[in-house]
């Protein structure tokens, strides 16, 4: 089980082991708790769930980016407490801009 952030300063990668009915939140608190170089921010939105802001000490800028979830290559239509992730699973959180 994989995870990959990517920000601007290129690509980081981690990797602990897949845990049976985990989500993705779950899985991330695992990994902060075991990594002492890892770490990340929720925020809660009213009836959508919680949604990752920072990662690493990089917040999302809230104007203009957001940190876009994919699994296994493809952008994620749950979210990190919905995603029940499996074992061979390659999590990616990309830091995303977009405009209105």
């Amino acid at each position: 089980m994989a995870l990959r952030l990517i920000d601007l300063t290129g690509n980081r990668d981690y990797q602990i082991a897949w845990q049976e009915s985990e989500n993705t939140l779950q899985y991330l608190q695992r990994l902060d708790q075991s990594d002492a170089d890892f770490s990340f921010a929720t925020v809660e939105f009213p009836g959508t769930g919680k949604f990752v802001t920072k990662f690493n000490g990089l917040q999302a800028n809230s104007d203009n980016e957001f940190w876009k979830f994919s699994i296994n290559g493809n952008e994620s239509m749950a979210g990190v407490e919905q995603y029940q992730v499996k074992p061979n699973d390659k999590l990616e959180f990309s830091l995303t801009t977009f405009s209105l």
